[in-house]
């Protein structure tokens, strides 16, 4: 986008050591001085060096303090009302990012993703998780790469989340690394305190794909994340003792339970309620719901009855 002043770029923590500190470096390396680059670091309830180490990195970055129970969905509308802010006070020549700070994006991605934003789209990365430790392999903190990576639509007869390799369907991204206008932001709602972490980024999409404005992602706009920092990865359920059947499944259940009653989960119930509540048109929607509505309620009872039994 031509004639923007400065990148807001923010960046949601919590207890992320140097990989803040090092993001900002990585970042940095991919734009020239044609465009300013301003932190935000959204620090919800860190208690390790987080802060410092990006402070250290970069004494200009403005530290926004959480109350720890913020999650991705609350730094969400924290960045809002600041853009906001920012907007009433005639500051309309910027340009807003919200990033992970796990993410290694592509040599061009930052040129790629500046000639697609405009007041229309949102312009979204695709990144693909890799099996790499951010803090030793300093050679990734530019990967010149070009993963194969299918895009996400909420298909809203079926009230379920499907891969999408035509660009045209798209309606919900990942914000991995998002790059916008003040425009959709100005037409958004807060993401509801149920979906306070998985979910909100495609809540947050979807709503902007609803008023109007086109979700994009540019072919350069590319990256990895390390699966071993990543905390956007579901349970994997074990499937052991084959011979017990009845056991296995009810051990199954008792995990999804708890991760349904459990606020970090990707599986958190009421977040999935709101979302195919406010979305899906499925016809068998309320039995969804009574489903999620009844892992959650089993979840809270066995967390429930294992306070006691500990008590």
């Amino acid at each position: 986008m031509k004639g923007a002043d400065v990148i807001n770029v923010y960046l949601p923590v919590h207890n992320r050591g140097k990989l803040t500190s090092l993001f900002i470096g990585h970042l940095r390396s991919l734009i020239d001085d044609c465009i300013e680059l301003r932190f935000w670091i959204l620090d919800d309830g860190s208690t390790d060096d987080t802060v410092q180490l990006a402070l250290r990195k970069d004494p200009s970055a403005r530290i926004i303090s959480l109350d720890g129970s913020a999650y991705w969905g609350g730094a969400l509308n924290k960045v809002r009302s600041l853009i906001l802010e920012r907007f009433a006070l005639g500051l309309c020549n910027e340009l807003y990012m919200i990033c992970n700070d796990d993410i290694r994006l592509n040599r061009g991605a930052m040129i790629d993703a500046l000639s697609a934003v405009n007041d229309n789209s949102i312009v979204c990365a695709l990144c693909k998780s890799e099996d790499f430790c951010l803090e030793m392999e300093s050679e990734l903190s530019s990967p010149n790469l070009l993963p194969q990576i299918l895009m996400d639509r909420f298909d809203i007869q079926s009230g379920r989340f499907l891969l999408e390799a035509d660009p045209e369907l798209v309606n919900v991204a990942s914000t991995y690394a998002m790059l916008t206008t003040a425009r959709p932001w100005l037409s958004s709602k807060p993401i509801p305190d149920s979906i306070p972490h998985y979910l909100s980024d495609f809540w947050l999409t979807h709503c902007f794909w609803r008023r109007g404005f086109k979700i994009v992602h540019p072919i350069q706009f590319r990256g990895i994340t390390s699966s071993t920092t990543t905390r956007n990865l579901p349970r994997d359920y074990p499937s052991y003792l084959p011979q017990l059947r009845l056991i296995r499944v009810f051990h199954r259940i008792y995990l999804q339970s708890l991760d349904a009653c459990t606020v970090t989960s990707p599986s958190f119930s009421p977040a999935w309620v709101e979302f195919l509540s406010g979305f899906s048109r499925n016809p068998k929607l309320g039995f969804q719901l009574a489903r999620l509505w009844l892992l959650f309620t089993v979840g809270i009872i066995i967390r429930c009855f294992s306070g006691l039994k500990r008590g």
